[in-house]
């Protein structure tokens, strides 16, 4: 008699867990999916503010090369001109050794 209520109700509880656990594993796979999404959206975030960065950083590089660039006309023509007005020159210094 034992045996037999065990043999009708044991398989009655395990689906009854087994209904459980899928029900678990299914509200956790949308839990996955939805949290998946959202930090897809944050990368995509991410990605177009670097793009943003990036081209500030750009520009930014490109101004201090034209600046640079700016600075050492300048200073080459001042030099040149101190130069002339000294009658200084690279080549007379070199000779003299």
């Amino acid at each position: 008699m034992l045996i037999e209520t065990l043999g009708t109700v044991l398989p009655i509880i395990i689906y009854f867990l087994l209904i459980i656990l899928l029900v678990i594993t299914i509200v956790l796979g949308v839990k996955i999916i939805l949290t998946v999404d959202r930090i897809n959206t944050l990368v995509e975030d991410i990605e177009y503010n670097i793009e943003k960065l990036s081209n500030v950083f750009n520009f930014a590089n490109f101004l201090s090369d034209r600046m640079q660039d700016l600075a050492d006309g300048i200073f080459g023509s001042v030099l040149s001109a101190v130069k002339n007005a000294l009658g200084f020159s690279m080549r007379d210094e070199f000779d003299d050794e």
